[in-house]
């Protein structure tokens, strides 16, 4: 009787613990293809990753040595990638598009519906470049960090733009 009980048990915990142990394997393989793509970009374009971070579809990457910003972003079919030479930005800064919803005649609510990195160009014949972080139309309907991730990233190319390294020193 005994047996048969700890037979039970340990088939039951298998049902608990094997979904987790299956999304954990195929999210470590999005990562790593995701992060094959911003290598691929890297090495087309004689440079490396250095610094990086992955979420959801997106990537994106930091070469202090070559000075160039790399970002790559999947949806659904179309593939995005964005290359920028850091000496060609005057500086990046993060963009939050917002609405108003009234939810039960209450209060509006605000709802972040895109967050993206604009860089503005040292020469204003260029137009800006954005690059989007999160879209409420293609990813999760809720935010999960990409705001944070986009202050965090904007913050440091900044930093590592050749002319405001020049004028913090």
């Amino acid at each position: 009787m005994e047996l048969g009980t700890a037979i039970v048990g340990i088939i039951v915990a298998l049902i608990c613990i094997v979904p987790f142990v299956i999304l954990n394997i195929n999210k470590k393989k999005r990562e790593k293809h995701i992060f094959n793509i911003l290598s691929n970009l890297a090495e087309e374009n004689k440079t490396k990753t250095g610094q990086f971070e992955i979420w959801g579809n997106s990537s994106i990457g930091l070469d202090l040595n070559s000075q160039y910003i790399l970002f790559s972003r999947q949806i659904k079919d179309i593939h995005i990638t964005e290359v920028l030479k850091l000496s060609d930005i005057e500086r990046s800064k993060v963009l939050k598009t917002t609405r108003s919803v009234s939810i039960n005649e209450g209060s509006p609510q605000t709802v972040i519906d895109k967050v993206e990195i604009v860089f503005d160009f040292i020469d204003n014949k260029k137009s800006n470049i954005v690059l989007e972080f999160y879209n409420s139309k293609t990813d999760r309907l809720t935010l999960a960090g990409e705001l944070l991730l986009a202050e965090k990233w904007s913050n440091l190319i900044n930093q590592c733009i050749p002319s405001n390294m020049k004028q913090s020193l």
